[in-house]
């Protein structure tokens, strides 16, 4: 009985070693803007605060609100605007800060408008024309951000 214990509390004190440490590292604590060219024409741009316990953004498009549904020990969420997430590490916020939102694209296509019969009797098209389609693309990234002061 004694050797099992000390063998369950050996095992525990191993894990809490291996534990990484929790919360912000100091050096990273400041504020920090970005600007990201998700495409050619859709652009992210803001300012976020790193603090000691957690991160705060203001980013075009916006405004932005706290996910606390989203969020939990790992990760800070915010969704900023109709279709864009901003989601930061809470060990590593400024290296580990991504994006993820959804493009809507416009495609000219070429479909066909008219078959007829080949003298070998296959149906070939004969007219082609464009047509418009549209499809939604999801659009995810890490954030370059630049530091723009130290937290005081």
């Amino acid at each position: 009985m004694r050797n099992a214990l000390a063998a369950g509390l050996l095992l525990v004190s191993a894990c809490a070693a291996n534990t990484p440490p929790k919360g912000i590292r100091p050096e990273l604590l400041g504020t920090y803007r970005f600007e990201e060219q998700v495409a050619a024409d859709v652009r992210i741009a803001g300012t976020f605060t790193v603090t000691q316990d957690t991160v705060d953004i203001d980013a075009q498009p916006g405004p932005c609100r706290y996910e606390q549904d989203r969020s939990n020990s790992l990760r800070i969420v915010y969704a900023c605007g109709p279709e864009l997430t901003f989601t930061f590490d809470r060990t590593d916020p400024v290296r580990k800060a991504t994006y993820t939102t959804v493009l809507h694209l416009t495609e000219q296509v070429s479909v066909c408008l008219r078959y007829a019969k080949a003298a070998s009797g296959q149906m070939v098209c004969a007219e082609y024309g464009k047509e418009t389609r549209f499809r939604d693309v999801r659009r995810s990234g890490l954030l370059r951000p630049e530091r723009v002061d130290d937290a005081s």
